[in-house]
């Protein structure tokens, strides 16, 4: 996010330098490659740039804390190549076919087309019927990414690169692109790699260990915080998400029983004692005579010694 607000403050003096890292069909096929993976950072214009972060913030932040910081940044490059091919493919195709609508000389660009894959993600994954637009309409919830398409198409923007975004994250949603994605093995390898250093102890890196890697948990042990929020979006730890999901917190961990009353009763939960044991304690008939004739003695002595005084 912040490389892509800096980037469009440096086109302003340097329009060369956004040209070059956009998706132009013509030039990637002069072998421009390094643009199907840069597009992303190159925004058309103030209000586009401040829409799509702010869509991206929310969007993005979700998908970071479910697989990883490093996954989500293998999943922006993938997704963006992937798009541009498509895009590519489908621009010189359709530019023959439909030479009105479709322009050959069109460039793709921003991150708006990762977010929508993003969002074709997340809605057909959603268990809700509706999503409001903006407050001003509710939109079933499976078309919702194409509605934004219709709605950006209508304003004068691009619609084919959306498409192809659209088209990449139903591709993820199938599972399709679980062979060229990253393992959870080799996202933990990188983490824990001493290059990486720097970025696995920033603060608001997500660990792949407290996410989850296309739609499955890597691990049922791993702490559910982070130290921060999210290096793409920021926002609160897993557990804190988790409490405003559900609305209720973690249950503090009980303190232990004692084992035992006070005073000089019997340990609770010990064994009771044995019946010999208080056979043994009861007093013989003797021995019971013997101390009620020592008790009747000494009351008499008593007695006696008060009538004297």
């Amino acid at each position: 996010m912040v490389v892509t607000a800096l980037l469009y403050v440096l086109g302003w003096g340097l329009p060369a330098a956004n040209y070059y890292l956009m998706a132009c069909p013509l030039q990637i096929m002069h072998f421009q490659l390094w643009r199907l993976v840069t597009s992303f950072l190159v925004q058309g214009n103030l209000l586009n740039l401040l829409f799509s972060l702010f869509i991206f913030f929310q969007v993005g932040k979700r998908f970071e804390l479910e697989v990883g910081t490093v996954m989500a940044f293998c999943c922006l490059v993938i997704f963006t190549f992937l798009t541009n091919v498509v895009f590519v493919l489908a621009s010189s195709f359709l530019s023959v076919l439909m030479p009105g609508l479709v322009r050959s000389t069109g460039c793709s660009q921003g991150i708006f087309t990762f977010v929508l894959s993003l969002m074709v993600i997340t809605t057909q994954r959603s268990d809700q019927e509706t999503m409001s637009f903006w407050g001003m309409c509710n939109i079933p919830t499976k078309i919702y990414p194409f509605f934004l398409v219709l709605i950006l198409a209508l304003m004068g923007g691009q619609w084919l690169d959306n498409l192809c975004a659209v088209f990449v994250g139903f591709l993820h949603h199938w599972e399709r692109l679980t062979p060229i994605l990253p393992s959870s093995i080799n996202i933990e390898t990188w983490e824990q790699h001493s290059r990486l250093r720097a970025v696995t102890s920033a603060a608001g890196f997500v660990s792949s260990s407290l996410g989850m890697v296309s739609g499955q948990q890597t691990s049922s042990t791993a702490p559910t915080t982070t130290r921060g929020g999210g290096m793409f979006g920021g926002g609160a730890s897993l557990a804190r998400a988790e409490e405003g999901r559900t609305g209720t917190s973690a249950p503090a961990a009980a303190a232990p029983a004692t084992a035992t009353f006070s005073g000089k009763g019997q340990a609770l939960g010990g064994s009771a004692p044995s019946s010999s044991a208080t056979i043994a304690a009861m007093p013989t008939p003797d021995e019971a005579r013997r101390v009620a004739a020592e008790a009747a003695a000494a009351r008499m002595q008593q007695s006696g010694a008060a009538a004297t005084s």
